[in-house]
């Protein structure tokens, strides 16, 4: 099947906008894969990396708040650091929350968020445990030590009052006694001493334990020896059971310690709560550091993918586009060649050419339609070659009658010639006359209208004379009016420059009054010194100013003299202006009689110009009537040399043609 060039183009042209489209598919699917990995980065992967990190950040916080919380030993503070430290456990299990929100899909990871929450409350709880033994050991440490000063201060008691009594007393048996008591209580102070060196709390314990009541029992002894005794009976109780009872000092001790105990195993457990918890928020984001990253290497890949795609399409649709172009260009190239040597053969005037129409596409058409030109030329050719010869007959016939009367009507215009120029002096005299009466009466109008224009422009200035006089007379009181404000504000200046001086005064008596103060008065002296240096501005801008509004007050007073100097001219002015009018009136009445008389004069002028011109025109009517005819006969000759060489020279150029 044979396909025509127009055909074969457009299945050309689709082929190629075939691979465009496919070009563009596969450019806007390899865009469409990178914008869901993208997607995915940004939706998923990055979300959860950044909340694992703010998760992890929230743990090493409520971490720094519990030892903080710790480290504290006021109820308050610690209260202030345990209420942080529980703020950012709530942070850190509400990032879980967001994170099983955003895994709700991947049943695996949520399973790993629950056993973070579980960590998480594992923690927590030691935590808040790890809180209460600290408070409780800092509730032991008060009464430990309101227990100690209350034992010195029984002891130093009991001690102050023996030494007193064996310094007085007479009682052998009774002092002896004393000194005993004194030296039971002298064992148990140095078991004190012995621990809070050593802080053995077992050594304590075994050598506190063989004197139990042996205080009691040694007062007791003294009692009976000195009735006097009876007055440390308040004193001595209370000391036993410091030693002895529950709740005493040792005691105390013992719960101290034990607390101790109870804190630091509490602590382990929590550090190790931690440190299973931090390890599991570590292990997720690895894994979300890890998604983060693999998506970025699918986006990667898919980027490449697309990138190659495109490139493998665009070289195919290069390589399509430079076929059809060969295709397309070797149909068009062999039948143009033939038409255009055939083309080349009928310009030279060859007229039996003959193009080739069987051809089934548009150069056949094309060669059937140059073909029928090329045979009508040829008729047309043909035609004009008869019709040529012809005209070359009747060509010759008409310039012989042509010249013949050309000669004749020569004769009759000089004549006429001749009778015409004498009529066109005497129309050229009387038409000068005429003429010169229009133009002065011309000159006239134009002199009175000028005048009447002169004497408007007179009145004009004469009106704009006495605007600008009032002009100037208000400009003058304007100027005065400008003179008594800048007297105004001389006084205002004189007021402000006051109290700019009131101000240096008084900031300079408050910058004293803060050097005396010392460092307490530095900042006020600060203060003083930017205050001082505002008033000096204050102070500096005013006589500025004022020294402005007296050049002011002096350029006020000098327009005002222009004002008034321009105000005398203008009337003076106004006195001329009226004087011209005047005159102008006058020469406007001599111009108006001299229109008259011009206009009289130019009446005259265009009847005796009338009378000669009808003359002279009867005759130019002859003349050119006559013109007219000789120029006829003329260009008839003309006409009949000319068609006769037209002939000759189509006959010249019928032989270029080969028929």
């Amino acid at each position: 099947m044979s396909l025509k060039i127009t055909q074969k183009i457009t299945l050309g042209f689709a082929a190629l906008v075939a691979s465009i489209l496919i070009v563009g598919g596969g450019g806007l699917a390899g865009n469409s894969n990178i914008y869901q990995k993208l997607n995915h980065i940004t939706d998923y992967s990055l979300p959860i990396l950044v909340v694992s990190y703010n998760q992890m950040i929230e743990l090493q916080q409520a971490n720094q708040n519990l030892y903080i919380a710790l480290a504290e030993e006021d109820s308050t503070n610690i209260a202030t650091s345990a209420k942080a430290f529980q703020l950012n456990l709530e942070s850190f299990n509400l990032i879980l929350k967001q994170q099983a929100s955003l895994l709700a899909d991947k049943p695996e990871l949520s399973t790993t968020l629950t056993h973070i929450e579980q960590l998480s409350q594992d923690y927590q709880k030691q935590a808040t445990a790890v809180l209460a033994l600290h408070e409780a050991r800092l509730n032991i440490n008060r009464k430990v030590t309101e227990q100690e000063l209350d034992l010195r201060s029984k002891a130093d008691s009991i001690s102050g009052w023996v030494q007193r009594y064996i310094s007085n007393s007479k009682n052998g048996k009774a002092v002896i006694a004393a000194r005993d008591m004194t030296r039971t209580l002298a064992k148990l102070q140095v078991q004190l001493i012995n621990y809070k060196r050593f802080s053995d709390l077992t050594s304590l314990n075994e050598h506190i334990a063989p004197h139990k009541g042996e205080l009691v029992t040694k007062y007791e002894t003294f009692t009976k020896a000195e009735a006097r005794a009876n007055q440390i009976i308040s004193l001595v109780a209370p000391v036993e059971a410091h030693f002895f009872e529950d709740e005493g000092l040792i005691d105390l001790y013992n719960q101290k310690q034990a607390t101790l105990n109870n804190l630091n195993k509490q602590l382990s457990k929590t550090h190790v709560s931690l440190q299973q918890l931090s390890s599991a928020t570590q292990e997720f984001i690895k894994y979300s550091k890890h998604e983060t990253e693999g998506a970025e290497a699918d986006a990667e890949n898919a980027n490449n993918l697309s990138r190659n795609l495109t490139t493998i399409l665009l070289l195919s649709t290069v390589a399509c586009a430079l076929f059809i172009a060969f295709i397309t260009v070797r149909s068009i190239r062999k039948p143009l060649a033939q038409f255009t040597a055939a083309l080349s053969r009928f310009r030279k005037g060859d007229l039996t050419v003959s193009f080739n129409q069987e051809r089934k596409d548009e150069f056949g058409e094309l060669a059937e339609s140059l073909n029928t030109v090329v045979s009508s030329q040829r008729q047309i050719i043909q035609e004009i070659a008869k019709g040529s010869e012809h005209l070359s007959e009747v060509a010759a016939g008409n310039s012989s009658i042509s010249q013949q009367t050309t000669r004749a009507m020569s004769e009759q215009s000089k004549q006429l010639e001749m009778a015409s120029a004498a009529a066109v002096e005497m129309e050229s005299s009387v038409g000068e006359v005429a003429n010169h009466s229009a133009t002065t009466l011309d000159a006239v109008h134009q002199c009175e209208s000028l005048s009447h224009q002169v004497d408007r422009n007179v009145d004009l200035t004469l009106r704009s004379i006495r605007d600008q006089a009032g002009a100037i007379t208000n400009a003058v009181d304007v100027s005065n009016s400008l003179a008594n404000y800048s007297t105004e504000i001389d006084a205002i200046l004189e007021t402000i420059h006051a109290i700019a001086e009131q101000t240096n005064l008084l900031a300079l008596n408050a910058a004293i009054e803060a050097a005396r103060a010392g460092d307490h008065g530095r900042g006020f002296a600060v203060v003083a010194d930017e205050v001082r240096g505002l008033a000096s501005r204050t102070r500096n801008s005013t006589d500025e100013i004022q020294e402005m509004i007296e050049n002011m007050k002096g350029s006020i007073q000098e327009v005002v003299s222009v004002m008034e100097n321009s105000y005398e001219q203008a009337q003076a002015c106004v006195g001329h202006a009226n004087t011209s009018q005047e005159s102008l009136a006058t020469m406007n009445e001599s111009i108006s009689n001299i229109r008259f008389l011009n206009t009289q004069i130019e009446d005259a002028a265009q009847q005796q110009l009338q009378a000669v011109q009808e003359v002279s025109t009867q005759l130019n009517s002859i003349n050119h009537a006559a013109a007219e005819t000789t120029e006829g006969a003329r260009e008839a000759a003309n006409g009949s040399e000319q068609l006769l060489a037209i002939s000759n020279k189509q006959q010249d150029i019928l032989k270029r043609f080969t028929l």
